[in-house]
């Protein structure tokens, strides 16, 4: 068997680390949109807790 080409060798190396110029937005606002989801599912009509 044949080693396989470096270009295949290229493919399986580990991801670079993340680019901080393109992380998720802060905890809060996905806590905050949290709190709103449960707000709907707490007062909504029957329409917006159907499945």
């Amino acid at each position: 068997a044949q080693d396989a080409p470096p270009s295949s060798k290229a493919r399986l190396r580990p991801r670079p680390p993340p680019d901080p110029s393109v992380l998720r937005p802060s905890i809060e606002i996905s806590v905050t949109g949290m709190k709103q989801a449960l707000a709907c599912l707490e007062n909504g009509t029957p329409e917006v807790l159907a499945d």
